[in-house]
């Protein structure tokens, strides 16, 4: 699983909430390290491309992932990241 992909499976996830809200937590439940490492990667490419909102109230604890109006204008090839 690339970065661009897991970019992917977040917006598709998001677009298809109700609320637009997600949580980490249950978003890598059950995937291995390296898959829970991609998808931190890319939830900090979508913050930082102003996609998401992020907030976690508790330290350690779940973060809450929020899409905001960016969510339907964002275009991957704003990302710094390459397909290998």
């Amino acid at each position: 699983v690339t970065i661009k992909q897991k970019i992917t499976t977040i917006l598709d996830s998001l677009r298809s909430c109700e609320n637009r809200t997600m949580y980490f937590r249950s978003m890598t439940n059950g995937s291995s390290r390296i898959e829970i490492v991609i998808s931190f990667l890319a939830m900090l490419e979508l913050y930082k491309q102003r996609v998401v909102t992020l907030q976690q109230d508790d330290l350690f604890g779940d973060i809450r992932i929020e899409a905001n109006e960016n969510l339907e204008s964002f275009q991957m090839d704003q990302t710094e990241f390459i397909d290998a």
